[in-house]
């Protein structure tokens, strides 16, 4: 299977480009070539990318990142629609498709692959999306923040703390995944609001 984005050579089987990362499920229209030269989480010029291995786990966020603004939407629309006799609702309608549609493309588009030795994320938007590769060498501590609504969802925020004292997040990933267990080696002293969903069951 050829990748619409970068033209490599994949399995017919692939679920992602062993070579940029880009999903092979995603129609032709929806794919975007990778960007050259992209800051890598060292904030250095990122040229080579590493290729994806076959192997690799591929850790979806949780449905929970576009519901938690669907499910108020609906709620506030039929609330508008009582009330808006001008457009009978439509304009917030409009507004929460926005709103919803854009939350949903950057939840379809939104990845975290996990290699022996990387963290790739791709981080979906309304236009395009954002790789970020990230040497598992590079980590100095993991923070596990399930936050109020994750702690009855089932799906948790994974903070990643680098060497170089630069952060970035992992949105929206359940609980039951099993990478966690393999970040949390990483986690030095956490403190009691920063354990994970599973050990905070423990207590």
């Amino acid at each position: 299977m050829e990748c619409p984005a970068c033209g490599s050579d994949n399995q017919e089987d692939s679920k992602f480009c062993r070579r940029c990362g880009t999903p092979l499920s995603l129609n032709t229209s929806e794919v975007t070539a990778p960007i050259p030269n992209e800051m890598n989480a060292n904030g250095q010029d990122q040229p080579e990318q590493i290729t994806i291995p076959e192997d690799a786990v591929v850790i979806r966020q949780s449905h929970w990142s576009y519901l938690l603004y669907a499910i108020p939407g609906l709620g506030f629309l039929g609330a508008s629609m009582a009330f808006d006799f001008l457009t009978f609702g439509i304009f917030p309608l409009v507004v929460i498709i926005y709103i919803v549609g854009s939350r949903y493309l950057s939840f379809h588009k939104t990845a975290y692959i996990f290699t022996e030795n990387h963290i790739v994320m791709f981080h979906g938007a309304f236009f395009g999306r954002k790789r970020i590769d990230i040497p598992l060498a590079n980590l100095s501590n993991v923070l596990i923040q399930p936050g109020i609504f994750g702690k009855y969802l089932g799906y948790t925020d994974v903070g990643l703390q680098l060497v170089n004292k630069r952060a970035t997040l992992l949105q929206y990933i359940p609980i039951t995944s099993p990478i966690l267990e393999r970040l949390r080696v990483y986690i030095k002293d956490p403190s009691p609001h920063l354990k994970g969903p599973d050990k905070e069951s423990e207590e």
